[in-house]
């Protein structure tokens, strides 16, 4: 059973994270503010991949702005994406009113480029990324964020593995953990 990933071509059984769901939750709790960005990692993982298609979603289901000049293609480190985002910037790329930024790291570094070129974190641009790690609740302002229970993660592999080897067969199963939203000062507002 692969932990954290999947890969739906192998016959390999797995339990990962929604990531769809959670970009789709991200967008939807924004939408209000008309448009989204996305953050996206230049670096395609599968878990990238699948949070970008959640936000394409998203972003269709709403009826949002959909232009390419939304997504920000970014290193994924902190470094990385705060210089990216100041490249992109300092070219006169438009700034949405939000964005889902693949992770909390990504995040961060979008944060610290766009205060340093005079936007304000959540009056002028709101954010949410994902993972919820120690960085998001000490930076500042302090990151919304998604998180899932790692305890659900593991608990579900188990369950699977356990599933798997009783019935001593080798159908694979996908499941994916569903994931919440923890609001902090980078957004504005409530609960969608």
């Amino acid at each position: 059973v692969l932990l954290d990933s999947d890969h739906p071509g192998l016959p390999i059984s797995s339990v990962s994270m929604d990531n769809r769901g959670l970009a789709y939750n991200a967008v939807l709790q924004l939408s209000s503010l008309g448009e989204v960005g996305h953050l996206a990692s230049r670096i395609p993982t599968g878990n990238f991949i699948a949070r970008g298609i959640g936000y394409w979603e998203a972003v269709l289901a709403m009826h949002l702005s959909w232009e390419d000049d939304l997504i920000f293609h970014v290193t994924p480190s902190l470094t990385g994406a705060c210089e990216d985002v100041l490249q992109l910037l300092d070219q006169g790329r438009r700034v949405p009113k939000a964005f889902f930024a693949d992770n909390d790291v990504i995040a961060i570094g979008a944060m610290r480029a766009l205060m340093q070129r005079g936007y304000r974190i959540p009056q002028d641009v709101q954010i949410i990324g994902v993972d919820n790690t120690l960085l998001s609740q000490i930076s500042t302002p302090a990151l919304s964020t998604t998180q899932i229970s790692r305890v659900d993660l593991g608990e579900n592999a188990i369950q699977l593995l356990l599933r798997q080897m009783a019935a001593q067969q080798r159908s694979t199963m996908h499941i994916r953990t569903g994931t919440f939203l923890i609001l902090r000062d980078s957004t504005l507002q409530s609960p969608a």
